[in-house]
């Protein structure tokens, strides 16, 4: 029998098979009262990660790292249906690069640099990485981390594809 990545290994072995049944018990009460059980806090997976992404002392008030952090704790994880994705990028894109630079003495060209840099490799991406840069300042502002945001005004760095260049490929 093959074994489980880690990563689930860790996810289920936090929870015995009784657990698991009262909290399946628990969620199907809260949707019949029409409550996302995601957004209650029931469910494992929250609490695990709010456990990750509990602050940690030695990171200065306005490092990127914890403007990341509180972005991913108090947005991303109560507003998308897959955080983890917004974390894959940070962690791949963003964090190397800045992790303890304070973030308000990131400038827009920098970030230009780091976008150029991914939409070589994928343009796609960089759009995305610009989204979610643009998302995490103006949170940053709104939480009195940042005064500004070095992501205004930015274009795609992707570009975009029109519909007229997708309808012109002819398929042989």
């Amino acid at each position: 029998m093959a074994s489980a990545p880690a990563s689930s290994w860790e996810y289920f072995r936090r929870v015995s098979l009784a657990q698991a049944h009262e909290l399946v018990s628990a969620a199907r009460n809260l949707l019949r009262k029409g409550i996302d059980p995601r957004r209650s806090g029931l469910t494992l997976a929250k609490r695990v990660k709010a456990e990750s992404a509990a602050p940690s002392p030695g990171i200065a008030h306005h490092s990127l790292q914890h403007l990341a952090d509180e972005f991913m704790s108090r947005h991303v994880c109560r507003q998308r249906r897959r955080p983890e994705y917004v974390q894959q990028i940070l962690n791949t894109d963003v964090l190397p690069r800045w992790g303890s630079r304070d973030a308000r003495t990131i400038k827009p060209r920098e970030v230009i640099e780091l976008l150029d840099e991914i939409a070589d490799r994928a343009p796609v991406m960089a759009n995305r990485v610009a989204s979610i840069l643009s998302q995490m300042f103006r949170f940053g502002i709104h939480r009195s981390i940042v005064e500004s945001s070095p992501v205004q005004l930015l274009y795609r760095p992707g570009g975009k594809e029109s519909p007229e260049s997708v309808r012109s490929v002819k398929v042989s």
